[in-house]
């Protein structure tokens, strides 16, 4: 009886099959290198570009309550501008300041869900909206957050019906206002006012003419604002 050897014999590939093999080899080779340099750079990009602290304000005052579409496009205007690492401050202000939330950003497009919630998270316990206050926590948060990441440039972004000191609030003090915005903002940062009262907005644009880092805004305009924010910073 014949039996098969049990040794199976080796078909040597034709040339033109081992060029194909090779060549499919080194295609693989090659995308596989493209894939982990284009991952690789978008990582240390990411790990090297500044890490923006941003200050969202938004008016809770009485008067200011007709506004909440404008609140919205606030908060999703800023958020498209969020990359992972990122800090995201919001302070809610009437007749005091009140820090709302100071979180860093691992995923931006996660926090576009807050921006549905428009409402009041303060309210006036006495009438008045103090820009004077505002400034205050604005100036004081900076200053922490410089403490422990000094590297972060600062965009401050607010939005402000109108500047009416109530009873037992600082009288709004333009000399003050401008010298604690001046010694806020290094020439990596920027602020930018959304105001809807032409009285207040001519004022403050007066006051900061000649600051290229400081920009007022009709209330209107915030998306363009906030952009010229953060463009001013990168």
């Amino acid at each position: 009886m014949h039996r098969d050897s049990p040794y199976k014999s080796y078909i040597q590939p034709k040339p033109e099959e081992a060029t194909q093999s090779r060549w499919k080899y080194w295609q693989i080779s090659l995308l596989l290198v493209v894939i982990t340099v284009f991952f690789g750079s978008f990582y240390l990009m990411q790990l090297t570009a500044p890490k923006v602290t941003h200050i969202r304000a938004d008016d809770n005052s009485s008067s200011a309550k007709r506004f909440q579409k404008q609140r919205l496009q606030h908060c999703q205007a800023s958020v498209r501008h969020y990359q992972w690492g990122y800090r995201e401050i919001t302070i809610n202000f009437a007749d005091r300041a009140v820090v709302n939330r100071n979180v860093g950003i691992s995923n931006p497009l996660s926090t576009l869900g807050q921006c549905r919630d428009t409402s009041d998270t303060i309210s006036n316990k006495n009438p008045g909206t103090s820009l004077m206050l505002l400034l205050d926590e604005i100036k004081f948060v900076v200053q922490k957050e410089r403490l422990t990441n000094p590297q972060n440039p600062v965009v401050i972004t607010i939005t402000i019906q109108d500047a009416e000191a109530g009873t037992n609030q600082p009288k709004l003090d333009f000399v003050r206002v401008k010298e604690t915005v001046t010694n806020l903002i290094g020439e990596r940062d920027a602020i930018a006012f959304m105001v809807e009262d032409e009285t207040l907005k001519k004022r403050l644009e007066r006051e900061f003419v000649s600051q290229q880092n400081v920009r007022v805004c009709p209330l209107k305009d915030v998306e363009q604002c906030v952009d010229w924010a953060f463009d001013t910073t990168i």
